[in-house]
């Protein structure tokens, strides 16, 4: 044994301002249930026991442990009785009145052994003869027992300290008494967190760069902690895989396109966890935005024209498409030009497609265009409307654009393809035309209207000579007139030409 002669009334109160200090602040400590019997420990001989580490088994010791082999006990004080687990048990340094044990965790008191320090299986002026021990939790008192120390064996003590504690005083009867202890049976009394990631969300994507997503362990509880609160968890952290999101119970990260599995670790106090996955997809269900660049509202195309539209999507754009209708008040009426592949110029990012606006006739058109995602997600832009005008009116007149009034007239003209759009300028031939005929002075009365036919005032079409033929009686006075020729059914001019009578 140690000196057991010294007497230093200081070292009750510098071990007693150690314990205070001690229990200030505590490390989180998880241990298991467990009977603690120090036999794991090598005691060199001599001189038959070492400290005790102030960390041993998971609790905090302090603040003089010390352990004692069982053969030095048994040969130099001369007793013949066994520790009740093996080679070591340990005891109370230098005979200090007060010991603890102690935890960061609630734990349960099963039971311990102890013996006071004998020589030749008797008492001794050193050895101490009634032990108390008391149960704290935090600052508070739950419980407390005493028993009556034997010396010629250890007693088997079962406390009766049933509530959770996080630590425990041994009290002796005096200064310098010296007991021992063995097999210190403790189980935890903490209750583990319960980790709630929340609901599996489906959010929509907001850029190609990632999504913000809220993460919210707002539900997750924990028995320990102050009712209302979430108090003995000590961290919220969120991983995808082995990737760390950030740490707290709430937070904002950035998920890209697709499908998620985030996994949220809460841990107590104690240092006991519990996960929680939830699946967070982020999808995207937004259409392209379409817009037709080429060509602009109500302009009018001659010859090729590259049909252009600028496409914006997050996910990216997998087709575009063209759609040529006539319209209608609506989204126009197909006409046979539908799904016009366009392609991507990557000089300019826009999608395109050269159309030839020869293949239709001069009149009003409109144009859409339709873009479809990676997704499969399907955008299509405003209505556009437009016309095309390849058509020019060539005046042939019999001999000159003056005439004898209150005669009937030849109107001849002929219908050509513009000499800018084909320098051959081909005929063309439309028998749903309409000729309109009216006194410039007055605009408002139509004086013949001539449709394809064979009647007097109808129109033929001279496809040798390659002109438009209609027969028109002038008035008697002089007179300018005009001439317009129509595409009735479409609402469309397609050109004008005037002449005079004269006296």
């Amino acid at each position: 044994m140690k000196n057991v002669d010294r007497r230093a009334s200081a070292m009750r109160t510098v071990c007693m301002g150690t314990f205070l200090l001690f229990f200030a602040a505590l490390p989180p400590i998880s241990f298991a249930e467990t009977t603690i019997n120090f036999d794991n420990l090598a005691v060199p001989v001599p001189p038959g026991w070492i400290e005790l580490p102030p960390t041993y088994a998971g609790l905090e010791w302090s603040p003089l442990w010390d352990v004692v082999d069982e053969s030095f006990f048994q040969s130099v004080y001369y007793n013949t009785y066994s520790f009740p687990s093996g080679s070591n048990a340990a005891f109370n340094d230098d005979g200090v009145e007060l010991l603890a044990v102690a935890s960061s965790c609630p734990f349960v008191l099963n039971s311990l052994w102890v013996s006071t320090w004998a020589a030749f299986n008797s008492f001794q002026y050193y050895s101490c003869r009634t032990l108390t021990i008391e149960g704290y939790y935090g600052d508070m008192l739950v419980g407390s027992s005493t028993i009556n120390l034997s010396a010629d064996r250890f007693d088997f003590w079962e406390p009766g300290i049933t509530a959770p504690i996080n630590k425990l005083v041994f009290k002796s009867d005096g200064p310098y008494r010296y007991w021992l202890m063995d097999d210190l049976s403790i189980a935890p009394a903490n209750q583990a967190p319960v980790a709630d990631a929340g609901e599996d969300l489906m959010v929509e994507a907001e850029s190609s760069e990632g999504t913000e997503v809220t993460l919210d362990g707002s539900g997750s509880t924990d028995p320990d902690s102050t009712p209302g609160t979430n108090d003995d968890i000590v961290s919220f952290d969120w991983y995808q895989g082995d990737t760390s999101l950030g740490n707290g119970e709430i937070i904002d990260c950035t998920l890209s396109l697709g499908s998620h599995a985030v996994t949220l670790v809460v841990t107590d106090s104690c240092g006991e966890s519990d996960d929680e996955e939830v699946i967070i997809i982020v999808h995207d269900t937004t259409p392209p935005e379409v817009e037709i660049v080429v060509p602009a509202a109500d302009a009018a195309l001659q010859d090729g024209v590259t049909l252009t539209a600028e496409v914006c999507d997050i996910g990216g754009v997998a087709e575009a498409y063209f759609y040529l209708r006539e319209p209608d008040g609506g989204s126009g009426v197909p006409i046979g030009y539908e799904d016009l592949a366009g392609t991507l110029d990557a000089s300019t990012d826009k999608w395109k497609y050269a159309f030839d606006t020869t293949q239709l006739a001069d009149g009003h058109y409109v144009i859409l265009a339709k873009a479809v995602d990676t997704h499969g997600n399907e955008g299509w832009s405003e209505i556009v409307p437009f016309s095309i005008r390849n058509w020019a009116v060539v005046e042939l007149l019999p001999a000159s654009e003056k005439n004898t009034a209150g005669r009937t007239m030849p109107v001849k003209f002929s219908l050509r393809i513009a000499e800018s759009v084909d320098p051959t300028q081909p005929f063309v031939c439309n028998e749903e035309l309409e000729i309109r005929i009216y006194d410039a002075d007055y605009p408002d009365t139509i004086l013949q209207t001539s449709l394809y036919g064979d009647t007097s005032t109808d129109y033929r079409i001279d496809g040798i000579a390659q002109l438009y033929i209609t027969n028109f009686k002038t008035k008697k006075d002089p007179a300018e007139y005009v001439v317009e020729i129509w595409r009735t059914s479409k609402n469309f001019q397609v050109g004008s030409l005037t002449f005079e009578t004269v006296n």
